[in-house]
């Protein structure tokens, strides 16, 4: 290395590049919401028979809630036909993505409504184990973001896989962001 300094410094720039560009790819794989405990204590065995004998696997819940601040839930058509566009949308997934999508026009149930009558809900299920749903509810989330960006109404989505890849969205940023400036201070160490 002392008899050629720049083809040491070329190799090491290269090397800090690529172990920058692969930790890019390879974090999202790695980041998770789940956890479990490191002994099996009771309710955890109980978790589990009831996933292996009645219900399956826990699915996502997600609730997408739409809100005006002028118009009512069953009085204004332009409510129900944003309404009924953001569920038509989102069933369109299909059911690999989402396992079932409910909103007030289809059954009419006073609880999805507010009392003021202008916020209602949509319940959504994700198809398939949490994790899965924590992978495909990105594409929920766009037709959320993009009902809320292009209408005067609010749109907005909450529930645990939303929670949970958002949350790996901030960490994989910020995890990225800590690798660079690390990167190039062992850069300008070295």
């Amino acid at each position: 290395s002392a008899r050629r300094p720049g083809v040491v410094l070329a190799a090491w720039i290269a090397l800090v590049f690529a172990m920058m560009a692969s930790s890019g790819i390879l974090l999202e794989d790695a980041l998770t919401t789940d956890f479990s405990f490191t002994s099996n204590p009771e309710s955890k065995r109980g978790f589990q028979l009831l996933e292996d004998r009645l219900r399956g696997p826990r699915q996502a819940q997600e609730v997408v809630v739409v809100q005006s601040p002028t118009l009512e839930v069953g009085v204004d058509e332009e409510f129900k036909t944003l309404v009924e566009s953001i569920h038509a949308d989102i069933v369109a997934l299909g059911p690999d993505i989402i396992s079932s999508a409910v909103n007030y026009y289809e059954t009419g149930a006073p609880d999805f409504v507010s009392e003021d009558r202008r916020t209602t809900i949509i319940p959504v299920q994700m198809a398939g184990a949490l994790s899965v749903g924590t992978k495909n509810v990105e594409q929920v989330l766009d037709i959320v973001k993009e009902a809320n960006a292009s209408t005067p109404f609010t749109v907005v989505m909450a529930g645990e896989a939303s929670v949970a890849f958002e949350s790996n969205e901030v960490i994989e940023a910020d995890l990225l962001k800590g690798e660079m400036v690390g990167g190039f201070i062992a850069l300008l160490i070295l």
